[in-house]
């Protein structure tokens, strides 16, 4: 307890100075707010009339600081709560966790239920190696690693007619899974020929016509990181790629059977496509 005089002998007596408000949260966010799993993520905040910070998911404490880096297994919602003597507030953000092209835990969408199979197999050329044969369990769930390669091809890409594809890093090795698309064969049931294919799009598809804004994706391989650009039958690429495994991805513009689009390229699922089953080969019309 303290006392403050106040002329004429009267005295103010002053116990204990409370915050008359609880903390103030102003800005708590992530950076990025999508990672590959098993990255790392910065968590920053602003706070004011805060006596101590913590933050769940086992970050714990972090008083007296402004950002931390997490790293993210799964995708995460991260609490943070701001204390004083009048209160507690709190203020969350999400981070996602994509699976990384080279090896994830998927679950293959329209796969028949109840029923188990096996994916894997297709061409075998200089440029595309079978997707390995694995076991599809009766939820539709797969899971796989792809390990590197030694394979591919190396420098320009030679498209139909005059046309190329530039590799802006000549010695970057490139090795695709699958047929065209990435398209994969599978078996439903314990039958030795496939009845259908797995592929990733943004949609199920049941004909070879695409609608505008549709997508579909493949997986490459490169040796090293490099950068595709060009035109090839109606599809502009540029796609940057790290070294190990990428998702190539092509974006249609217009409908029907046209193959007019663009080309991009991600180290994870993007989180509006999956991995789809379906009987026969919708999209198989060459490129």
């Amino acid at each position: 307890m303290k006392k403050l005089l106040l002329g004429a002998g009267l005295a103010l007596v002053l116990i204990g100075c409370q915050p008359t408000t609880p903390p103030v949260i102003t800005v708590f966010t992530a950076a990025p707010t999508t990672v590959v799993a098993g990255a790392t993520a910065r968590l920053s905040w602003t706070v004011s009339g805060a006596d101590s910070l913590e933050i769940d998911q086992g970050v714990g404490g972090v008083t007296g600081t402004q950002s931390k880096d997490v790293t993210v297994a799964s995708s995460t919602t991260y609490t943070l709560t701001a204390k004083n003597a009048s209160g507690a507030v709190t203020k969350s953000v999400n981070v996602v966790a994509q699976e990384p092209a080279g090896g994830a835990k998927i679950i293959i969408q329209n796969w028949p239920a109840g029923q188990t199979g096996q994916i894997g197999g297709g061409l075998t050329s200089t440029m595309m190696i079978p997707f390995p044969s694995i076991s599809v369990a009766a939820n539709g769930t797969v899971e796989y690693a792809l390990g590197t390669s030694t394979g591919g091809q190396a420098g320009n890409i030679a498209c139909s007619g005059n046309a190329v594809i530039s590799s802006s890093n000549p010695t970057a090795r490139l090795l695709g899974i699958g047929l065209g698309y990435g398209l994969t064969p599978a078996t439903v049931g314990s039958g030795s020929s496939s009845t259908g294919t797995i592929y990733v799009a943004n949609r199920l598809f049941t004909s070879s016509a695409f609608l505008d804004g549709d997508k579909v994706g493949a997986l490459l391989y490169a040796s090293e990181a490099t950068t595709l650009t060009g035109t090839c039958g109606g599809l502009t690429y540029n796609a940057s790629l790290v070294a190990g495994w990428n998702y190539l991805l092509v974006t249609f513009a217009g409908a029907g059977n046209t193959r007019n689009g663009t080309v991009s390229a991600s180290v994870s699922l993007p989180t509006d496509m999956k991995w789809y089953y379906v009987t026969g080969n919708p999209i198989a019309p060459a490129r």
